[in-house]
């Protein structure tokens, strides 16, 4: 059996366990850093044929000469581990770690059942996020950015604003994550109109992209995200140029309609759920509520270009740790249980659909 043969059978091997685990037991806390572990030394030991793997190993051993052609973050980083002489394998396993680790102390917040949410993070997204190491990275820390404002007290606000920009740090994209926080820091009443008119805004966004000039309409904004992230030139060359290529019909289809999907499922488990006496629980809904909306109004990207598509693969991991955690409760309705159990199938029916093609070129 052939390195590529076994890895691929690990793989497939970790997502049964994962599943078999979090089955016999709720919460596995710790039994799940070992299976992070093993997915760490898929990340470090993925085929070098892989998408972008050699702009990354280019970018790597270039050390200084690259500088300032990405983020300030992972450029840092990157020096860093090459001035110590460490392989890019090494970097590699490296930022898996940290990820992971970024990812384990998120997904606590809101259920222990941490093995369940890595199963079905492995079947619909990871793939992707094997080769987009950058935005993998960024995930840890804006995954966690956004679930810490379910916490008590305004600390959570400094705490999660911070997260947010380290994640922007290694990936531009990150700031997407801060209207998220803006909104849960409103008075409900505004963060329910906001969600009451998504759709319509998703629409008009929609016609707008349809029918106006994608250059024009993003040049505007791309100075302004530039400067927050410390690649002011990269951004905005990406937003007019590459970013304006469009999207095919399909992945345009599957991303709104699963995130429609996911909307109109957060909404009816809010409903559900409106008279639980876990103010946990009511939090948490609250805070996916937003997000949910907020993904929504975002659909009208994915007719700018298929790299906006990563936006709400991010969000995906949300929505599966919310869905998982609805799964995990023994306090919440049973038809909230069955609109979570439908919700994470059409997920990863359609992770798979958009996403599984890379992965026969990932060992």
């Amino acid at each position: 059996m052939s390195k590529k043969e076994r890895i691929i059978l690990l793989y497939i091997l970790i997502i049964l366990s994962l599943l078999f685990t979090g089955y016999i037991l709720k919460s596995n806390l710790t039994i799940s850093i070992f299976f992070m572990g093993l997915l760490s030394y898929i990340f470090a030991n993925v085929s070098p044929q892989v998408p972008d793997y050699s702009n990354y190993f280019q970018y790597y051993y270039g050390g200084e000469y690259y500088r300032n052609l990405l983020q300030k973050g992972y450029e840092s980083v990157s020096i860093f581990f090459l001035n110590h002489g460490y392989s890019f394998e090494n970097f590699r396993l490296a930022l898996a770690i940290l990820t992971f680790l970024m990812l384990w102390i998120a997904i606590q917040t809101w259920t222990k059942n941490i093995v369940w949410v890595l199963a079905f993070y492995l079947i619909s997204y990871f793939p992707m996020d094997i080769i987009q190491i950058r935005n993998f990275v960024m995930l840890g820390f804006t995954t966690l950015g956004v679930m810490i404002l379910t916490k008590n007290g305004n600390l959570k606000y400094v705490v999660s604003l911070f997260s947010i920009w380290i994640g922007a740090q290694f990936h531009t994209m990150g700031l997407i994550y801060l209207p998220i926080v803006i909104m849960t820091m409103l008075p409900n009443f505004v963060a329910k109109k906001m969600r009451k008119y998504s759709i319509p805004i998703a629409i008009v966004g929609s016609i707008t992209f349809f029918l106006g000039s994608r250059t024009a309409l993003l040049g505007s904004l791309a100075g302004f995200v530039g400067r927050l992230s410390g690649s002011e030139s990269q951004i905005t060359n990406k937003l007019t140029d590459r970013y304006t290529t469009g999207t095919s019909l399909s992945m345009l289809l599957v991303v709104i309609v699963v995130n429609i999907i996911i909307w109109i499922a957060v909404k009816k488990i809010s409903q559900y759920e409106k008279n639980n006496s876990n103010k946990d629980v009511r939090v948490v809904i609250h805070t996916i509520k937003n997000v949910a909306s907020y993904s929504l109004i975002l659909s009208p990207l994915m007719m700018i270009a298929p790299d906006y598509s990563r936006v709400f693969r991010n969000f995906g991991l949300l929505f599966i740790i919310f869905f998982i955690m609805i799964l995990s409760k023994r306090d919440v309705e049973n038809e909230s249980k069955t609109v979570a159990t439908l919700s994470l199938l059409i997920m990863s029916v359609a992770g798979l659909a958009v996403w599984a093609r890379y992965f026969v070129v990932l060992f």
